[in-house]
């Protein structure tokens, strides 16, 4: 009967009045798995399609129902919310993020109540992406190959699993997984590497950056593929204003590719600069401490001083990039001293891991504390558009109502059997090929919100501290990452295996 009184309500008062009555439930559901099973579908439906509180409420009894019923129904709520998931992300802007982030975290928390059931699944679901992955690096001749990769489903999933693997750093099982992920993400990038998707190569850069810093024992290098923008011929063309006197500033948080009419703008080249410099600082930032760091830093260094010299002529960029080799340069000497006082050879690993273990704790380096600086910058930068924005900027209904249809028409809706089996087709097989047209894409990002230089300026006056100035790439010595050899885990696809 509660069952039922779900479906024929529809305000969102009454629904989360309900839902907090059938949390007192959860010990009676666990009694009687059939109606615990349809309890899930009814609740996955409410979690991805409701408004914030009852999507809370929602994930609340799920996660209650998965401690409370027994094996394997854990198993069917980590399907479930993994799967739902997937289905609610096939469009991200600026005003589906908070909700998409929402459900992300959830997804983390759940894989989180049972490790064994977790690394089974996260298996399965790593291999499909590899799986779709290696279809599209075969297929590499044919048009739009990279459709089935290049899409926020394939990507949020990748978020995902990278999300799980910071979260449970100390969890073995689940750290054998750690190593497919990066080389997943660092294939994504090397995919079909267009200046119009750096967007998209920035997203899978921050996953690296942070599954550098959250797990212990392992090196990420993802300094080459920042430098790469560097490198292209995109900032060797004189850049235009754009046909109403104005480029259009992209918001890179909410977007994995440029339109072609605003990649030539002076507004788009400063924008892919300022995360270039971003990037390459945070990466700097996480070994700021290492006994490596002057080596690692120096490639960088070389190329940031002819960077600057040939290719900026922004009194602005020069500053930033100028002002980032200063700081890696004081980083430098910072090591050094250290270094001196050392009495032990580089091949002793165990001891090297040991130095500057103070000092990084505390984070004391002077990249460390640059890192810090521009970290406050943007966190008051956000604050300051978010309530600009709740004064000014409101999605267009019209156009969210089409974006919605249309994300109905194509998502399947999940179905169980009376076994509790998932009925999708997808469950065993996930294919990522939608196509988002240049309108869709167009209608996602309509009015997003981009920091003006006024906003930039009130946000870095809140910190005393010296500006923050976004940072250049260094040059590495290779890319790709280090890993302990307990911790890689054989993930090769044959051929003749079954796909699904």
């Amino acid at each position: 009967n509660v069952l039922s009184f779900f479906e024929k309500l529809t305000e969102s008062s009454m629904l989360s009045w309900l839902l907090k009555c059938v949390v007192r439930m959860g010990p009676y559901f666990a009694c009687f798995p059939a109606s615990a099973k349809k309890a899930l579908k009814v609740l996955l439906e409410l979690w991805a399609s409701s408004e914030e509180v009852v999507r809370i409420l929602a994930f609340i009894n799920i996660r209650q129902m998965a401690v409370l019923c027994p094996y394997p129904f854990v198993e069917l709520c980590m399907k479930g919310l993994y799967l739902t998931f997937i289905r609610n992300s096939k469009f991200t802007n600026a005003h589906t993020l908070p909700v998409i982030n929402f459900m992300s975290n959830c997804v983390v928390e759940i894989f989180g109540l049972d490790f064994a059931t977790s690394y089974q699944l996260a298996f399965v679901f790593i291999r499909q992406l590899a799986v779709i992955l290696r279809t599209s690096l075969i297929t590499t001749t044919e048009k739009g190959f990279y459709t089935k990769v290049y899409n926020w489903q394939f990507i949020n999933s990748l978020k995902v699993w990278s999300e799980v693997m910071c979260a449970y750093p100390n969890q073995d099982q689940l750290q054998h997984l750690a190593y497919p992920v990066v080389q997943l993400i660092t294939s994504v990038i090397t995919l079909f590497p267009s200046p119009r998707f750096y967007p998209l190569r920035f997203h899978c850069v921050r996953m690296l950056n942070k599954m550098a810093t959250k797990i212990e024992g392992i090196f990420i290098n993802s300094v080459p593929y920042v430098l790469e923008v560097l490198q292209s011929s995109e900032f060797k063309k004189a850049s235009s204003k754009g046909s109403n006197g104005k480029g259009k500033a992209v918001d890179f948080s909410s977007a994995l590719k440029i339109n072609k009419k605003d990649m030539q703008t002076s507004l788009f080249q400063n924008g892919i600069l300022n995360q270039v410099l971003e990037l390459i600082t945070q990466t700097l930032a996480i070994y700021s401490h290492s006994i490596a760091f002057p080596e690692l830093a120096l490639p960088a260094i070389v190329y940031l001083r002819k960077f600057v010299k040939n290719q900026v002529k922004s009194s602005y960029i020069k500053k930033e990039v100028s002002s980032l080799i200063d700081k890696i340069g004081k980083n430098i000497e910072f090591v050094d001293k250290g270094r001196q006082a050392v009495d032990y050879a580089p091949k002793d690993i165990t001891k090297a891991i040991t130095f500057m273990l103070e000092e990084r704790k505390s984070q004391l380096s002077p990249l460390a504390q640059y890192w810090a600086t521009l970290e406050k910058r943007k966190k008051n930068l956000a604050k300051i558009m978010k309530q600009k924005g709740e004064d000014e900027v409101e999605l267009d209904e019209d156009d969210e109502d089409d974006e919605m249809d249309g994300e109905d028409e194509d998502d399947e809706e999940i179905e169980m059997d009376e076994n509790g089996e998932f009925n999708s087709d997808e469950d065993d097989d996930l294919e990522f090929n939608e196509e988002i047209s240049e309108e869709d894409e167009d209608n996602s990002n309509k009015k997003r919100k981009v920091p003006s230089k006024k906003d930039t300026k009130k946000a870095g006056k809140e910190i005393k501290k010296e500006t923050p100035s976004k940072k250049p790439a260094k040059k590495a010595n290779g890319y790709g990452a280090h890993f302990p050899k307990d911790q890689v885990q054989d993930f090769e696809l044959s051929d003749s295996e079954d796909d699904s």
